[in-house]
């Protein structure tokens, strides 16, 4: 599906066109190409997962940008996924996310975790 964000046009995949309207033109990282980076096809991933999250939480989420996932396992081998947000200043937040959604994130981007939960 062809998108248009300002003067960018991209194709991105039709499981994430219900996230598009939480992507804004900032947010791409090649206005020129028409096909998605990784890190642009992680971010649809996001936004998609973020219009299924309650109104209230998505707009806390909106004042911050994802800067990765994280990979947490506990003793009893049980796995969680979740996305580390920044808002610039020095603040964080987490939200959790499926497995597609770690899946999509760029490797360098990802991190594993072994922690009590």
């Amino acid at each position: 599906m062809k998108v248009q964000f300002g003067n960018s046009v991209k194709d991105i995949p039709k499981e994430y066109y219900k996230g598009t309207w939480l992507i804004t033109e900032n947010h791409l990282e090649a206005h020129g190409k028409i096909r998605l980076t990784p890190w642009e096809r992680f971010l649809f991933a996001e936004a998609a997962m973020r219009t299924k999250l309650k109104p209230y939480t998505r707009e806390y989420l909106s004042k911050y940008s994802p800067i990765g996932v994280v990979s947490q396992t506990n003793r009893a081998k049980e796995t969680r996924y979740v996305i580390r947000y920044d808002d610039g200043m020095g603040l964080f937040a987490i939200a959790l996310c499926s497995k597609s959604v770690f899946n999509v994130c760029p490797k360098k981007f990802r991190e594993e975790q072994l922690l009590d939960f």
